[in-house]
């Protein structure tokens, strides 16, 4: 198994792309190997079969370049659980390096045409999405390479990185209701 490309990417990434608390938590027990097939990767996407709660797998891919999500699920959530899940797995260097078939590759070559009609169009990305620099690191690329594109964050992003082994941050934990459900909790 390869981690080059995933060495854009680290699991805050992932994190950040989460459009909740609750879907991250979600997407911890998708993120295991025995519950996908079909896995494979290369220098633009991520893909793979995820077994849920209906008959068929989902199917999902991930453009990690141009950051966009692809899933058969009916979540109304973007990104879903899977591709959530599917980005922790590669991202861990646990999918294997491989070619994109049938409708995996369809869409992500149309991304390819949108980002190269884009690029021709005054070299900007699409509304809504902004660069965001991965982390300092060995993982990370050296400086002046292709930056990370997050949906959602428009203008200048000014977050700060920090380490969740840090406090008060390492005290981020899951809180369950009595009541039934959960919700995500900080002591400080």
């Amino acid at each position: 198994m390869s981690d080059v490309p995933a060495r854009k990417w680290q699991v805050e990434h992932v994190h950040a792309l989460a459009p909740s608390p609750s879907s991250l938590i979600a997407a911890q027990p998708v993120a295991v190997l025995s519950r996908w097939s079909g896995l494979g990767c290369d220098a633009r996407g991520v893909w793979g079969r995820c077994a849920g709660g209906a008959s068929e797998p989902y199917d999902c891919v991930v453009d990690h370049v141009g950051v966009g999500f692809r899933c058969s699920c009916p979540s109304r959530r973007h990104p879903c659980k899977h591709a959530l899940a599917l980005l922790l797995l590669w991202v861990r260097g646990q999918v294997p390096e491989g070619v994109p078939g049938g409708r995996t590759a369809s869409w992500l070559q149309g991304r390819v045409t949108a980002d190269a009609a884009a690029a021709e169009a005054g070299g900007q990305p699409p509304a809504g999405v902004a660069e965001v620099a991965p982390a300092d690191g060995p993982a990370a690329p050296a400086g002046g390479e292709e930056k990370l594109r997050l949906r959602g964050i428009k203008g200048q992003d000014d977050r700060l990185r920090v380490s969740s082994a840090e406090p008060p941050w390492r005290a981020i934990g899951r809180l369950n209701k009595r009541t039934g459900g959960f919700c995500t909790g900080t002591l400080i």
